[in-house]
């Protein structure tokens, strides 16, 4: 179940799960039972800022590092159940202005590199100051020049407590009022007291279904559960009965309205944020905010299953809610040419999350016939680079041991996993 979201909307919603019950049966006997499947309602909400303060500092008054000044995007779930909160932020641009694919602005152009950073734990970015972050810090997403936008996805772990509702009074269509944005709100229909007893009304009105208590006083809201017996009705309070449906943020309208949400965020992983970043081209003088006028923040909240969850937080693809999906190394190509004396470069894609390659060991021909040694990851694209040296070492052993190429290179990732993929090096060679 999604919802998306524009910044400064409603961010809430309710998770439908399935929920069986069947009764125990007899050790003998035969027959039929009917077993109804029931929708279990929980909360799932996620509390976002309503606005955000994001400048053009081409001078670095912020002292930095980053010529683009932000605060920071905080995200806390007050959701029952962990979730996926995917933010996706386009950007506008003035005429005449391009982004950077990287932090390399090209600076004989009018040039932005614009980016979206995580945090890497509460407050802080995994560097020293801000423009240490660079185009390939993991933490860190490019806007896209074709169609201005970067995207990031966050892992939140799920709030505790009990479920508190709040009540809203939408005076203006539209504004639910700053700080409440977040919420999914059901419209309120107030409760006939009419008949001349409002205790009996009262109690005619929970047995049809459920009921909210809003205090006069502070607005402090208490729900009666359908079917409740012990009522009691009291002046001090007004009674609701609550929409099933909730209303959508954008079209709201003047009315009353309540939502809900759990009354204690979790200890840990229950919070995120991020902020922009950006490097100016020198090739333009005075930058403004005509040259960079808004940022729109969208986001879609899933709601997610605790395994998911946990195996994600497991395999370390989570960082501060920060959720970067693991993909394996793979080498496109798989035949190369091998010449004594000469470097041999094995392009790769070294992956990402958990999967990513980190560390490498490699082994030319059999498991008992090692080269060791530094492998280069730092080309464009990544790439194995085996050194001249290396390669001449190994083919002298083979040539000692008379054996003929094409041989086998077994690529060992983080030093405790084999890669699958095997190179095979086509040249039969004569050092």
């Amino acid at each position: 179940m999604k919802r998306k979201k524009l910044m400064a909307t409603a961010v809430a919603s309710a998770l439908a799960a399935a929920q069986m019950v069947m009764p125990v049966a007899a050790a003998t006997g035969g027959g039929s039972v009917d077993v109804n499947v029931q929708n279990t309602d929980t909360v799932l909400r996620v509390q976002v800022p309503t606005d955000l303060v994001v400048a053009v500092d081409e001078y670095e008054i912020a002292k930095d590092g980053s010529q683009i000044s932000s605060a920071a995007f905080e995200m806390v779930n007050k959701s029952a159940v962990p979730v996926s909160v995917a933010v996706t932020s386009t950007a506008t641009l003035g005429s005449g202005i391009t982004l950077a694919a990287t932090n390399e602005v090209d600076n004989t152009a009018d040039e932005m590199w614009l980016a979206v950073a995580a945090q890497t734990e509460k407050g802080k970015y995994g560097v020293e100051k801000i423009g240490d972050l660079t185009s390939k810090s993991a933490n860190v997403a490019t806007f896209d020049a074709a169609n201005s936008k970067a995207a990031q996805t966050f892992y939140l772990a799920e709030a505790g407590g009990n479920v508190v509702y709040n009540f809203v009074n939408v005076t203006t269509a539209g504004d639910v009022g700053e700080g409440n944005s977040f919420g999914e709100y059901h419209a309120l229909t107030a409760v006939s007291l009419g008949s001349g007893s409002e205790q009996h009304d009262l109690e005619t009105a929970v047995a049809a279904g459920d009921v909210y208590a809003v205090a006069k006083a502070d607005s402090t809201v208490t729900k009666i559960e359908k079917g409740s017996t012990g009522v009691v009705y009291a002046a001090t309070n007004d009674y609701y009965a609550a929409a099933a449906a909730s209303t959508p943020l954008a079209s709201i309208p003047v009315g009353k309205y309540i939502y809900a949400e759990m009354s204690t965020a979790a200890a840990a992983g229950g919070e995120a944020a991020f902020r922009y970043i950006g490097k100016l081209s020198t090739n333009k003088q005075n930058w403004s905010a005509a040259d960079f006028s808004k940022i729109v923040i969208s986001y879609t909240i899933t709601g997610l299953n605790s395994t998911t969850y946990t195996e994600a937080v497991a395999a370390k693809d989570v960082t501060y809610g920060l959720y970067t999906a693991p993909v394996a190394p793979t080498v496109p190509t798989t035949s190369f040419a091998l010449e004594a004396g000469k470097d041999v470069t094995i392009p790769v894609t070294v992956g990402s999350g958990s999967l990513a390659m980190k560390s490498v060991a490699v082994m030319l021909g059999n498991d008992d016939l090692v080269a060791s040694g530094v492998v280069s990851l730092n080309a464009e694209p990544p790439a194995l680079i085996l050194g001249a040296d290396t390669v001449d070492a190994v083919l002298d052993l083979y040539a000692n041991d008379n054996t003929v190429l094409p041989m086998t290179l077994n690529v060992v990732i983080n030093g405790d996993k084999e890669n699958p993929v095997e190179v095979k090096l086509t040249a039969p060679v004569t050092p």
